[in-house]
């Protein structure tokens, strides 16, 4: 059953919604950034974290797309954003 909450972007934005999530949700939260530095940030959370370009399929396979109940895109790019949401949608449309 799709329990996992994945946040694709831990940058501040990435950062103040797991802060939100934290208290009910921690075990369930996964992150996916390019950034190994916001990698490491999100592991001090004590979060399962990956480092990877979620605009590829099998970095979202790696951090368990098909197991998540919600995605949440907090990339600042808009091109990226462009090319991450039609790419989510195909990959895991029930989400």
């Amino acid at each position: 059953m799709p329990d996992n909450i994945l946040i694709v972007g831990f940058g501040p934005a990435g950062q103040r919604l797991a802060e939100e999530l934290l208290a009910s949700f921690a075990e369930r939260l996964v992150v996916v950034d390019l950034n190994i530095d916001n990698v490491r940030i999100a592991e001090r959370y004590g979060l399962k974290a990956h480092v990877g370009d979620a605009t590829q399929t099998d970095v979202l396979q790696h951090a368990g797309i098909h197991r998540a109940r919600i995605i949440f895109l907090t990339v600042p790019d808009p091109k990226s954003m462009r090319r991450l949401i039609p790419h989510v949608r195909h990959i895991a449309p029930g989400v």
